[in-house]
């Protein structure tokens, strides 16, 4: 069994945990395991974990997917390094709520690695079109997906995407 781990990164609060939450959810017959620890404010300590078994037929391969999420306070940013490095595949959770400073700065993190990246534009459910539009085009390079992770929108494509980068 192949076995690739995929990192949700971003911003505290852009939304990586509850894309794990979604995931959970809409592949719930495939959970092999989910960790998750958050304060009282609802933000994750340390680490967001979930394994998933998957077997992708037309590929003929059985695949364990481990996702992770990077905790987004700054007290926890020792943690880090050791998951971006670990990463075959990142997932950029661009919060269009949040200055755009501290998003391109959160993506630095994850840029240098030279491994896939999809970009998920989280929250489109409550952001203006322009933040959506303007984020579209500093992120052009990379493949970008409009979600509502809150909602489940967009956040199965998402996974599905990175797993075909990571694959090729």
């Amino acid at each position: 069994m192949k076995e690739v781990l995929i990192v949700y990164h971003g911003v505290g609060m852009a939304g990586k945990t509850t894309n794990l939450d979604s995931l959970k959810n809409l592949f719930q017959n495939y959970v092999i395991d989910r960790f998750h620890t958050q304060t009282l404010e609802n933000r994750t300590v340390f680490l967001d974990t979930l394994l998933l078994g998957i077997n992708i037929k037309n590929l003929d391969i059985k695949l364990k997917v481990r996702i992770m999420s990077t905790p987004g306070q700054e007290r926890f940013a020792i943690l880090r390094p050791w998951i971006i490095n670990n990463a075959d595949g990142f997932v950029f959770v661009y919060d269009p709520t949040v200055n755009i400073k501290y998003n391109v700065e959160a993506f630095k993190e994850i840029y240098e690695s030279k491994k896939p990246i999809i970009v998920q534009i989280n929250k489109i459910d409550i952001s203006p079109r322009e933040k959506i539009e303007e984020a579209k085009k500093i992120f052009g390079k990379f493949p970008v997906i409009e979600a509502a992770a809150k909602n489940d929108i967009g956040v199965k494509e998402t996974l599905q995407s990175i797993l075909r980068e990571v694959l090729k």
